[in-house]
């Protein structure tokens, strides 16, 4: 995913939606091609700080409780 740098920041700052993960992480989730989806954990440490865990890519849109959408 290093060659994803760009990718996984504009995912982070601009997801189609964020999925609620495990022990306070949450997921941001974006279109980057046709069936393709970009997912990105990470966690925040307040409105101005946070951290990636991981990026990978999926073929459907991963399933979970929503904390939000973008309309």
């Amino acid at each position: 995913m290093a060659s994803y740098y760009h990718e996984v920041l504009e995912v982070v700052a601009r997801p189609h939606l964020v999925i609620r993960g495990n022990h306070g992480t949450l997921k941001a989730v974006r279109s980057i091609g046709k069936q393709k989806w970009m997912v990105v954990v990470y966690r925040e440490l307040s409105q101005q700080d946070g951290f990636v865990i991981t990026a990978y890519t999926v073929d459907s849109v991963p399933t979970g409780k929503i904390a939000w959408r973008t309309k």
